[in-house]
């Protein structure tokens, strides 16, 4: 027979051990969904339009790559930490140190000296705001 001590001491970790279970689970959703009104970013009213804007200390570049889409990417260059820019004339996110070059719907390296592509997170526009998931 175990005591009330002893009872307890176990039920508290598998209490303990079925939290943590349940937050390692594959596709849990960890996302910060934030919103901003394209008021506070104007160049996100027209397509081609990028803005870099800080959310909850982390910088994000938006761009609007069309009427009813945006995009959002981790703004550093991997290779050097430099800040990249959209280039709307070839539709490639570049970093302006090195020359590397992304795809800007997956971030992924198209040229240049960056080890890895850009980090990226959902983002999508809902009228007059731009809604963003931060993981």
């Amino acid at each position: 027979m175990m005591d009330r001590r002893s009872f307890f001491a176990r039920l508290v970790a598998a209490a303990g051990g079925a939290a943590l279970a349940w937050l390692a689970l594959p596709g849990k959703a960890w996302a910060k969904k934030m919103a901003f009104g394209l008021d506070k970013a104007e160049a996100l009213k027209k397509v081609g339009g990028q803005a870099l804007i800080k959310l909850k200390d982390k910088e994000i570049l938006f761009v609007r790559d069309g009427e009813a889409s945006v995009r959002a990417l981790d703004p550093l260059c991997p290779h050097e930490k430099c800040k990249v820019t959209y280039d709307d004339a070839s539709k490639k996110v570049v970093c302006p140190c090195h020359k590397s070059s992304f795809e800007l719907a997956t971030g992924k390296v198209l040229s240049g000296p960056s080890p890895r592509g850009l980090t990226t997170y959902p983002a999508e526009l809902s009228g007059e705001k731009v809604i963003v998931s931060l993981e």
